[in-house]
């Protein structure tokens, strides 16, 4: 439905990708389907790093995080995830990883 009225409302793409973010981290908070939080992503849109950092860090941590053996993951839905995952990231602009403080996070 929210998509509906998204479309009807004719959204900005900024403002569709806020809620397409908001609806992916509930999607991957909850412990359902992450590629499906991807796909939202990649239908509506992605917020910005700077507006979203929690979405991006546990997309990456879901997704990379994951143990193939100890969760009985398929190896090839894994990999279809783990590349549409990073094509999503690397679809936005802000991509320029900042190393200091010991971790990576992007600006």
């Amino acid at each position: 439905r929210l998509w509906q009225v998204a479309d009807e409302e004719s959204l900005a793409v900024p403002i569709r990708a806020k809620y397409a973010g908001m609806h992916a981290l509930s999607i991957i908070k909850s412990g359902h389907d992450v590629e499906a939080a991807v796909e939202t992503l990649q239908r509506n849109g992605m917020p910005s790093f700077s507006a979203a950092p929690e979405l991006y860090e546990c997309l990456v941590t879901t997704t990379l995080g994951r143990n193939r053996d100890s969760e009985n993951v398929d190896l090839s839905a894994y990999l279809r995830l783990v590349s549409k995952t990073k094509m999503l990231l690397i679809s936005q602009e802000t991509t320029i990883l900042d190393l200091d403080k010991n971790t990576a996070k992007f600006e």
